[in-house]
């Protein structure tokens, strides 16, 4: 068959179909090879839509200067994918399956394969059967059998007949469930990846269920929980993202505190962010927007700082509790260990904060006696000794 269609589907894959389909499916359906095979021809005729089918024949010679008579009108010809089936598994059966013969009959014949693609797919290809490709193709890939890039398979499930009708959907989910039972969710991941399609898993479904909540729904009720996981973290990783970036750049364009908060607990609202992801993400973005000098390391300080002395407020907005407290104080130890930068920064950082009545007194204290995160910790430590000291002697002295 590789001499029918065109190397964008890849003659490897072909011929892997017509040796490898029977021995793979084997151990997950106990139908004869024939009927394999047929099931094999007929998903290539569905693939022939997005090919180009190479013929024999060549186009006839006409006369210079003859006048060619234009047709009156066109004459539809009915869909007959019956028939069409039917000749095509005859020109299989009479051959008993000679790839070579089979292919240079198909050649030599007026078939429209270009025609019943859809048809064919959806119709005489049950879902049964469709099943069954399914799980070929994931087997394929699962066993690296096919030497055939994925997005070639992907991309061409893109149809938007057979999504609306949820064909695609069925045959993916199939196909996922399938490459799931001997490889993880991060192979998984990975071949999407290469299929260029790990973020474009929606649209695989109809256009009126292409929400975050059907995704869920759809993929739960089949066992696939790791796949709405992964796919509810990356949802929200991309909404964080979001956020970060718009006030990343309302910070840097000094735009109204009051409008910027309001934009926060719109987003946290409309999102469902958690108050401990909202104030990371608002010291990420405090950062984000600081227009850092060069190698300038005591300007580079002063910019830090007076950003956080600038913007401390908006933090307060947010950062409520003890806990969320104490998990800002560690997300500015990690971020200082990390950035040289802030490396010396760490103690006025907090003494500003808690000057700002972002941190409370109880808060620095426990993490000063009993922090357990160790980036840094030793340095941080030091560096706090005299303003912890100073925080004592005002408790005692209340």
């Amino acid at each position: 068959m590789a001499t029918i269609f065109a190397s964008s589907f890849g003659a490897t894959y072909v011929v892997a179909c017509g040796h490898l389909y029977p021995q793979l499916l084997g151990s997950r359906f106990a139908d004869a090879e024939e009927e394999l095979a047929v099931l094999l021809l007929r998903f290539l005729i569905f693939r022939s839509r997005h090919l180009t089918v190479l013929t024999c024949s060549k186009e006839k010679p006409t006369l210079g200067g003859t006048r060619i008579k234009t047709r009156k009108r066109n004459i539809a010809v009915p869909l007959d994918p019956s028939s069409f089936a039917d000749a095509v598994v005859q020109i299989y059966l009479e051959h008993q399956g000679d790839l070579e013969l089979i292919a240079k009959d198909v050649e030599a014949s007026d078939l429209d394969f270009s025609r019943y693609g859809d048809t064919f797919f959806e119709e005489l290809y049950g879902p049964d059967d469709r099943k069954k490709l399914a799980v070929f193709t994931a087997l394929t890939f699962s066993q690296k059998l096919s030497g055939l890039p994925p997005e070639t398979i992907f991309s061409a499930l893109l149809s938007d007949s057979l999504i609306a009708k949820g064909t695609v959907l069925g045959f993916v989910t199939d196909s996922f469930k399938e490459y799931l039972v001997d490889n993880t969710l991060d192979d998984l991941i990975g071949l999407l990846k290469r299929a260029k399609m790990e973020d474009r898993l929606l649209d695989f479904f109809p256009m009126q269920k292409r929400t975050i909540e059907a995704f869920a729904e759809h993929f739960s009720k089949e066992g696939l929980g790791v796949l709405v996981d992964y796919n509810t973290k990356k949802v929200f990783d991309v909404k964080l993202k979001e956020l970060r970036t718009t006030l990343t750049d309302q910070i840097a364009e000094n735009i109204e505190p009051t409008e910027v908060v309001e934009m926060v607990k719109q987003r946290r609202r409309e999102c469902a962010l958690p108050d401990v992801d909202v104030v990371r993400t608002i010291w990420d973005a405090i950062m984000d927007a600081v227009q850092w000098s060069g190698k300038n390391q005591q300007q580079n300080s002063n910019l830090a700082l007076r950003q956080v002395k600038t913007w401390g407020k908006l933090l307060g907005t947010f950062c409520t509790t003890a806990k969320l407290e104490m998990d800002l104080m560690y997300k500015i130890q990690i971020h200082c260990y990390e950035d040289a930068k802030l490396m010396k920064l760490f103690p006025e950082i907090i003494r500003a904060l808690y000057d700002q009545d972002v941190l409370a007194e109880d808060t620095v204290l426990v993490w000063f006696r009993k922090g357990t995160n160790p980036k840094g910790r030793q340095t941080f430590v030091k560096g706090l000794e005299s303003f912890v000291k100073w925080l004592e002697e005002a408790e005692e002295e209340d």
